[in-house]
């Protein structure tokens, strides 16, 4: 029984600054993977814009 009495303890003594500590995590993930996705959609499209202009200007007549 003292084995389930110190997991208690451990998993609910300062249990909001635990949930806190969780929200902010998942604040600062979902921003940066935002970040990221933004970043890489840019890259994508400045990509294909210079790759649409590079064959345009090999294929013209």
């Amino acid at each position: 029984m003292n084995f389930f009495a110190t997991i208690r303890s451990i998993l609910l003594h300062d249990f909001g600054w635990k949930i806190l500590s969780v929200v902010l995590a998942a604040a600062i993930w979902f921003t940066v993977h935002q970040n990221l996705t933004e970043a890489t959609a840019a890259q994508n499209a400045a990509a294909h814009s210079e790759t649409a202009t590079t064959n345009s200007l090999l294929h013209a007549k």
